[in-house]
């Protein structure tokens, strides 16, 4: 018997998730056409680009914004559910990356 087995691609979250998130979600999906709209957008117009100078880096505010707005279109209000949710649900997931 092989004991020397070494798992290649393996992360934290295999068992949580599969390796391509897209397989769980459909095709005709709201979080897919969202995202597909989304990118057509160019919204770093809106969102101002900042240098955090001390400190932790600054977030990626075009992410933050595409939370937000999926957040309020599944009826999620709160940027506390919004971080819930990022975790829990998978749709979020897919708007995080």
């Amino acid at each position: 018997m092989n004991t020397n087995f070494i798992q290649h691609n393996y992360n934290s979250f295999q068992l949580v998730l599969p390796i391509e998130i897209g397989l769980i979600i459909p095709k005709d999906s709201l979080v897919r056409t969202f995202d597909y709209l989304f990118h057509q957008i160019n919204v770093e117009i809106i969102v101002e680009k900042s240098v955090a100078k001390f400190g932790r880096p600054t977030l990626n505010q075009v992410v933050l914004l595409k939370l937000v707005l999926d957040g309020f279109m599944t009826g999620i209000r709160t940027s506390r559910e919004i971080s819930k949710a990022c975790i829990r649900e998978y749709k979020f997931y897919v708007s995080a990356r």
